[in-house]
């Protein structure tokens, strides 16, 4: 199984039958904009559900049922939104603009430079914010992932900056600036 998010607000669920056909499963629909992360809850067979993020929140889908568990993250613009021209203003209120999953965590990148790190619903409720980390300022944070069984989580600024982040501490361990614009970690 996989899944994907798309521009029209759904994220789908497929399968890869054992004759090598692709067969599309499920659409989860409900998002209120563009659905930019997905990440599986548990260890990747969807029995814990799917999370996604689209607009300003976080999502979990029961993926048997093909439903909305919850909802959570709703925000309001904030004074630390960045004031850069680069950033469209639809975007500016802190949008979600990947997803990562590991320790316990869901770490989301945000339009504002912000990676806001959520609960994945195991030791608290689900879409709680544990922390936000303000590591990209003036740069939309394309992409995050945890690495060392979620000890450490490296974040990819649209502006060439990667930072790797100690979670344990949620401290900046290092930061290193590329000659090109990054999109992935």
């Amino acid at each position: 199984r996989f899944a994907t998010g798309s521009a029209d607000g759904t994220c789908a669920l497929w399968s890869l039958e054992a004759t090598g056909e692709v067969k599309a499963e499920t659409r989860f629909e409900g998002h209120p904009g563009e659905v930019y992360g997905i990440a599986w809850l548990g260890e990747g067979t969807g029995a814990d559900g799917l999370a996604t993020c689209s607009e300003t929140e976080v999502f979990r889908w029961d993926v048997e049922r093909g439903t909305l568990v919850e909802k959570a993250g709703k925000r309001e613009a904030m004074d630390s939104v960045s004031e850069s021209t680069a950033t469209p203003e639809r975007w500016r209120p802190g949008y979600l603009f990947s997803m990562a999953h590991g320790g316990g965590m869901l770490a989301c990148g945000c339009s504002d430079g912000v990676v806001r790190i959520y609960s994945d619903g195991k030791s608290s409720r689900f879409g709680a914010l544990v922390v936000e980390l303000p590591v990209h300022p003036n740069a939309i944070v394309g992409s995050t992932c945890f690495v060392g069984d979620g000890v450490g989580l490296i974040s990819v600024g649209l502006d060439g900056t990667v930072v790797i982040t100690d979670t344990r501490m949620w401290r900046t361990v290092r930061r290193v600036t590329s000659d090109s614009q990054l999109t992935s970690a």
